[in-house]
């Protein structure tokens, strides 16, 4: 699995921003289990990401615009009022219809970033769906690797239900004690879960 991933990384999904279907997940690809286990998933569960089982997902492929990102619920001591870059996440389909590739730009004042992942394990059936990957980030002398999921449902305009979730499983390097103490880096195992608080992220037309 090849990933790129750049300082916006942590500013999308981890820093504040400086200036329907469901149940159970037994059934999942092999894939997924790779990436998260179920003890982890019953942990995002847990803090509302609802987990969209089966081996016939929907396809996702396309852009869509992430422009009212908000914070559902942290277990951790940072940041339950931290403000997100608006996102363009491109969801495109890599080796089968239960393998994606997801490229996320951050838009707006001070986000400028970009973050590449291929290798994103899918489940879902019917319009429903939930992704699984793995990350990681540099930044101020910490690397952090998280474990991610992402949910929703394929509606008409673009994706309902929008949930995702994350926590650090290993954080290395001197710098990652300060990032903490400043509430700008959850502890490991830090449960957070952002969501669209419009309702919809809106696909963009393709030209």
């Amino acid at each position: 699995m090849r990933t790129t991933i750049s300082w916006a990384r942590v500013v999308l999904a981890i820093l504040p921003v400086a200036a329907g279907c469901g149940g159970g997940f037994e059934a999942r690809p092999p894939e997924s289990r790779a990436l998260v286990s179920d003890d982890d998933l019953a942990r995002f569960e847990e803090h509302g990401v609802t987990i969209h089982p089966g081996l016939t997902p929907p396809d996702v492929s396309g852009t869509y615009l992430h422009d009212s990102v908000g914070i559902v619920d942290v277990s951790g001591p940072a940041g339950a009022d931290r403000q997100f870059c608006n996102l363009r996440e491109t969801l495109a389909r890599y080796r089968g219809d239960r393998m994606m590739v997801r490229d996320v730009a951050s838009i707006g004042p001070g986000c400028n970033g970009f973050t590449h992942i291929d290798g994103v394990s899918m489940s879902g059936s019917d319009h429903c769906f939930t992704l699984y990957f793995r990350d990681e980030a540099t930044a101020a002398g910490c690397t952090s690797h998280a474990v991610r999921v992402i949910s929703g449902c394929v509606g008409a305009n673009g994706l309902t239900d929008y949930r995702e979730g994350w926590f650090d499983d290993l954080q290395e390097g001197a710098g990652c004690a300060k990032l903490i103490e400043c509430g700008l880096l959850p502890p490991v195992g830090s449960v957070s879960v952002i969501e669209e608080r419009d309702g919809l992220v809106a696909k963009v037309p393709s030209h």
